[in-house]
């Protein structure tokens, strides 16, 4: 299970001892060591059992990350997304987190050094989500990332990314109106490019707080033409950092070799970066099939 939830949300955890607030109500720790999932309970967002995850820790050092994917409400309906009904998600209870990272800086699971991770849905969205960003600054945390649609811009974010000790990742899968609404289910371009501008405003050009990513979507954004308007689209904005994915349902489809035409992408991709002097990170999952 744990496995399935890190390939479509965050690979960076994989060399780390993490606990995971997940959906489902589900706290899942991961050790570093051997890539063991434990789901500590079905955590029912009044009691949370620190004696057990100390115990399933078993270090004396503080937590690596701390992942924050209880909240799955969203503003769109993305085509790779693990969620297909948005409407059921808008309507599903979410419990005060707070008190329950408080109790864990606390008991010394969480100190300065651990990194957080807002990821699952938009978390810009969750009643608590500027409460905690405030919370993890004041306490002295440097590593944060959060996962974003940008369809909301908050000042709290803007100030973060601005004491560098926030990182987003946008995910925009495409250079123009027509082919983000086929991706993202509705059609709010506009909105989200906005919201990036003034992020960008507020930092300058050149800031690596900002990340853009693509997720390539089998038959809509998987060619060259789209991907060169959504490079060059930011690229022209200052943005100097980008991210390359691949959709889940289709990476699972490939189970044999990988098609010559996604190969000749993935190098046109890293082509484009070194020609233009600009980082793209592939993904886990891209990296596997160019190892096929």
């Amino acid at each position: 299970m744990f496995k399935n939830f890190i390939n479509k949300n965050i690979s960076s955890v994989n060399d780390s001892n993490t606990l995971i607030f997940a959906q489902n109500s589900n706290v899942i720790y991961k050790s570093k060591n051997n890539n063991e999932e434990i789901i500590i309970e079905k955590f029912d967002g009044i009691w949370l059992d620190v004696d057990k995850i100390k115990k399933v820790h078993s270090l004396s050092l503080p937590l690596d990350s701390v992942v924050l994917s209880h909240w799955k409400c969203c503003f769109l309906n993305c085509k790779y997304c693990a969620d297909d009904k948005i409407d059921e998600l808008l309507n599903v209870y979410h419990y005060d987190i707070m008190p329950f990272i408080v109790q864990l800086i606390d008991v010394g699971l969480i100190d300065k050094k651990t990194k957080i991770i807002f990821t699952c849905g938009d978390s810009t969205l969750h009643p608590e989500f500027d409460k905690l960003l405030y919370y993890f600054i004041n306490y002295g945390m440097k590593d944060i990332v959060l996962y974003t649609s940008a369809m909301r811009h908050c000042y709290s974010v803007a100030e973060a990314m601005a004491k560098e000790v926030l990182k987003i990742i946008i995910g925009f899968d495409s250079g123009c109106p027509y082919i983000y609404e086929k991706i993202k289910g509705i059609n709010k371009f506009d909105i989200a490019f906005s919201n990036i501008r003034k992020y960008i405003d507020f930092l300058g050009r050149g800031s690596k707080q900002i990340v853009l990513s693509y997720t390539l979507v089998k038959g809509i954004n998987d060619n060259t033409k789209e991907i060169i308007d959504w490079f060059m689209l930011f690229k022209n904005q200052g943005v100097v950092e980008f991210s390359f994915d691949i959709d889940e349902k289709w990476y699972n489809e490939l189970s044999g070799s990988t098609p010559a035409y996604l190969v000749d992408i993935f190098k046109f991709v890293k082509e484009l970066s070194e020609i233009n002097n600009l980082t793209i990170k592939f993904s886990d999952k891209i990296e596997k099939l160019l190892r096929k």
